[in-house]
């Protein structure tokens, strides 16, 4: 019975096939695939960008081997730390003109403008209440306001532990001097330290300070060096910017030696031979920190110095040995006198 049923359901579908030949049956249609158009992606909204815009302006080339170099190195690796934008550079800059540069980056849209070198202190002060909306900082400045800050090196600090390890070290040391360009607090005091903290281990210790009226001037830097050696200076500290080289030029001639002050010459391949001890306010550090502490907002305007706390903030080594157990000793009492105040550097001792 099963199988009956099956055939003549096959029968029937079979003649439902065939059906009236009057009768067209509807024409089969394939239906075409039907592919969906993908909505266009949409593009996402551009964050704003809320990194700060810096300026940077330097009193001499950033190729100088000196301050601008070691200062450009620390403004670039603070804008890569914080991600902050560079409104631009500007290099050998005159401080009769600084205050027209730090305008103009104003103006461009900088929104901190770093000055470096006290040189630029009075420029920072005539351009910062005509900008309310930027921060100017001058590196080594002293006079801050609502939108003006001034970050100290330390320099007269770091050259008094400089004083101290030159004259703990040389042998029958008699004579030092320093030779800078510009006589700006920031080099007075360094001039100043480093005769005081060598007088604590050589009272009777002659001094002799130089400034030639030019930080990149070599041909002056050369002049005021060879006089310092032929005046019997055992060891002369450096103070130039451009004018570096015509005072390690100097030392080559007469076969003497330097101290480096804003910049670690030991290990420099073609002048490090010239090079007696390094005794620096690191610059690298100070730059970069300014760049970054502005950025996050923990930087906000007033007066900064570089704390000798800060195992980064400067540099006392000697290029060609250790310093021993005694002389690191004072160095560490000295440097713990300048921390408490206890130590104090005076400005007019050059006077």
């Amino acid at each position: 019975m099963r199988r009956l049923l099956i055939s003549v359901a096959v029968i029937a579908l079979l003649a439902a096939g065939c059906g009236d030949d009057e009768t067209e049956s509807a024409p089969a249609t394939t239906a075409a695939p039907v592919t969906a158009a993908a909505a266009p992606a949409e593009e996402p909204e551009p964050e704003p960008d809320d990194a700060l815009s810096f300026g940077f302006v330097v009193p001499s080339s950033i190729n100088d081997q000196a301050f601008s170099q070691v200062g450009h190195i620390g403004y670039t690796q603070g804008l890569e730390a914080s991600g902050a934008n560079d409104a631009g550079v500007v290099q050998n800059v005159d401080p009769a003109d600084a205050s027209e540069v730090m305008a103009n980056l104003a103006n461009e849209g900088a929104d901190v403008v770093i000055a470096l070198g006290g040189q630029f202190g009075q420029a920072g002060i005539e351009v910062a209440p005509r900008f309310p909306d930027t921060h100017f900082v001058v590196v080594n400045g002293f006079e801050v306001g609502d939108n003006l800050s001034a970050w100290s090196l330390s320099e007269g600090e770091v050259a008094y532990l400089g004083g101290v390890l030159v004259a703990s070290t040389v042998d029958n040391v008699e004579v030092l001097a320093k030779i800078s360009g510009l006589e700006i607090p920031p080099l007075q005091l360094s001039a100043a330290g480093f005769n005081a903290g060598a007088r604590t281990v050589t009272p009777d210790i002659e001094f002799i300070a130089t400034f030639t009226g030019d930080q990149d001037d070599a041909a002056l830097a050369y002049e005021a060096t060879t006089a310092a050696f032929e005046a019997g200076a055992d060891i002369v500290l450096t103070g130039m910017n451009n004018g570096l080289s015509g005072m390690e030029q100097a030392a080559s001639e007469q076969g003497e030696l330097l101290v480096s002050d804003v910049i670690d010459k030991c290990d420099d391949p073609d002048v490090g031979d010239l090079y007696y001890a390094a005794t620096s306010a690191d610059v690298i550090f100070a730059v970069r920190a300014i760049v970054t502490g502005v950025s996050d907002g923990s930087l906000q305007p007033g007066f900064f110095r570089q704390n000798l706390e800060e195992p980064e903030g400067f540099v006392v080594r000697l290029c060609d040995g250790e310093i021993s157990a005694e002389v690191q000793s004072r160095i560490d009492a000295a440097r713990q006198g300048l921390i408490d105040g206890s130590i104090t550097i005076d400005i007019t001792a050059l006077s």
